[in-house]
């Protein structure tokens, strides 16, 4: 997938384009760095576009410039990306729309005009590291119900604090914004709010396993801490 080096050597990528004017521009830049296949239409359906009947996939690369619809997609799929390395490239993004996509659950979000090739090896480099260092990842995969026994117990828990201790699994670094827990607890029209939001994070902890528990991380964020985390 990289062009030199062998460190991530068989890492295979899925690249999604949106059909816009932008597009030949951000796969110039990518080519400079990844050997880009013939991208998919994000306007195809989410189970084309996911499926891994024709071939599996380490990185999950989608090209764009509307914040709204990037997020909406990522937040109603991230559970199938589990695992997977997820990028967002943009053309025209603002910081606020870099948030929203971040919160939305892309690993990394890149604005070509603003970030260079070499910086997002250095970071996707990074988070294909931890995603491969995470024993609960690679053992349970995407079987949620599995993942959250182990950190919890589950009879105990109602299905909001199942939704959130689910958000942070799935976040990198099992870490996951005050905002992006509101909304997974809630909506994207309708989050919870962030006094609720405490609410639910002081019961969890009440159900939580022995070794593991919650913390605030940089004021702004909660982290699930435990054995193999």
């Amino acid at each position: 997938m990289f062009l030199g080096g062998s460190v991530f050597a068989g890492t295979q990528a899925r690249f999604i384009e949106m059909d816009d004017a932008s597009r030949s521009a951000r796969q110039a830049w990518l080519q400079q760095i990844m050997v880009v296949s013939e991208p998919l239409n994000f306007s195809d359906a989410p189970e084309a576009l996911l499926s891994r009947a024709i071939s599996d996939f380490d990185v999950f690369v989608v090209g764009g410039d509307d914040a709204e619809a990037l997020g909406d997609f990522m937040a109603q799929n991230q559970s199938v990306l589990l695992g997977k390395a997820k990028i967002c490239v943009c053309t025209a993004s603002t910081a606020a729309d870099r948030v929203r996509l971040l919160d939305a659950g892309f690993d990394i979000v890149v604005d070509i005009a603003s970030m260079s090739q070499l910086e997002l090896i250095a970071r996707l480099f990074a988070i294909l590291e931890r995603y491969r260092n995470a024993p609960i990842q690679h053992r349970y995969g995407t079987d949620f119900d599995a993942m959250i026994g182990l950190v919890a117990y589950t009879q105990k828990l109602s299905p909001k604090q199942r939704v959130v201790i689910r958000a942070l699994l799935q976040h990198p670094g099992y870490t996951a914004s005050y905002q992006a827990l509101c909304f997974a607890a809630g909506n994207r029209e309708s989050p919870i709010g962030l006094q609720n939001l405490k609410v639910l994070i002081s019961q969890i902890r009440k159900h939580l396993r022995s070794g593991f528990y919650i913390s605030h991380h940089f004021n702004s964020a909660y982290k699930m801490i435990g054995p193999g985390l």
